[in-house]
């Protein structure tokens, strides 16, 4: 998930079917390359990584944020339209990258501040690779001792945050 949200979140599941008898998504019944799954709803939003063990009850807040919950089916995804009164278009390449990646950002007010972040899959925090405001391309470079596998760049925005999967070569 993205951020620092965390437990109690609970998907809704849509109703396409694609479930068993005992409530698995069934990836064989799949006949687009993409299926909706499900919305997620809620959650603890954290203030840091890890923090159930020091919580006081003041870094954490419920979350009534909503996300939608896709099954790819045999390919990676790197270019995603978000559903956002902005429209953003978040694109990119190459995937897969070797050490730097480009990030092309479309159709946002270049005055919205963003963070981009590396995480292993996970979930883990790996390095942040960008603070600042919106720049329709942004070219980042990623730590040389990175190995090779899939990770998840997480672009954050206010309340909106979007993860587009990637690979290392």
């Amino acid at each position: 998930m993205p951020g620092y949200l965390g437990s109690a979140a609970e998907i809704i599941p849509s109703e396409n079917e694609l479930e068993d008898d005992y409530g698995i998504f069934d990836l064989e019944k799949f006949e687009k390359d993409s299926v909706f799954a499900g919305t997620l709803v809620g959650g603890i939003n954290s203030s840091a990584a890890n923090i159930f063990f020091t919580n006081t009850g003041t870094q954490s807040t419920a979350s009534a944020t909503c996300y939608e919950v896709w099954f790819v089916k045999n390919k990676i995804v790197n270019s995603i339209a978000i559903k956002d009164p902005d429209s953003w278009k978040i694109s990119t390449y190459p995937n897969p990258f070797k050490s730097n990646i480009t990030l092309n950002i479309s159709n946002i007010n270049p005055s919205n501040y963003i963070t981009v972040s590396l995480h292993d899959i996970q979930g883990k925090h790996i390095e942040d690779l960008y603070e600042g405001k919106v720049k329709t391309e942004l070219l980042l470079q990623a730590k040389s001792s990175l190995e090779n596998g899939m990770y998840f760049l997480l672009i954050q925005s206010g309340q909106i945050n979007y993860t587009i999967k990637v690979l290392k070569q």
